[in-house]
């Protein structure tokens, strides 16, 4: 065996180990952060941090990168019924925005941040709405909203979302029939 000989060999050995590892390369997952996006990075199933914006590889399989959007997310309710502190039937609707506050929670505590965050919202506007009366004037709006407001971030804080921008739209009572009728005894 020659000089020329083995230098030939290591020579493709040396290509064969580069075309290997440039195929593993090109075979690993690249994540997009965008600007309005977060990644929440786990390894081994722990938590480690918070990405930001950017370009991640994600080299081994016990690395894993879920990607949170934290744009705000407009919704409507219409016609959520309720009672109301004198008992009479009463309607609300209103509009506002749902956004992430806390990446890390969001992406552990819900599998949809938005839609399981609506029934607490739902839930959290019929009793707020429920202490008071149905008074459509703009004041008492704007007071019912805050309130509704404040009460549902104390909710949705627990679970990395908050409500903002919540605007009543719609707001009404039906009295209810009193019906006096006389017993016989």
């Amino acid at each position: 065996m020659d000089a020329d000989f083995i230098t030939g060999l290591i020579f493709i050995a040396e290509l064969i180990a580069v075309y290997i590892l440039a195929r593993r390369i090109a075979r690993l997952r690249r994540i997009l952060i965008t600007d309005y996006q977060r990644g929440v990075r786990f390894v081994h199933g722990a938590f480690t941090d918070v990405l930001g914006p950017g370009t991640y590889r994600v080299v081994t399989r016990s690395r894993q990168i879920d990607v949170v959007d934290l744009r705000p997310r407009q919704f409507v309710m219409e016609c959520v019924n309720y009672r109301d502190a004198l008992r009479n039937d009463s309607f609300i609707s209103v509009g506002g925005e749902l956004v992430v506050s806390d990446p890390y929670l969001s992406a552990t505590r819900l599998k949809d941040q938005f839609g399981d965050s609506l029934p607490v919202v739902r839930d959290t506007l019929r009793t707020v709405a429920s202490r008071g009366l149905g008074d459509p004037s703009p004041e008492a709006r704007e007071k019912t909203a805050q309130e509704i407001t404040s009460a549902a971030n104390a909710e949705l804080s627990r679970s990395g979302m908050k409500l903002d921008n919540l605007e009543i739209t719609e707001m009404w009572s039906r009295p209810a029939v009193r019906r006096i009728s006389a017993g016989l005894n």
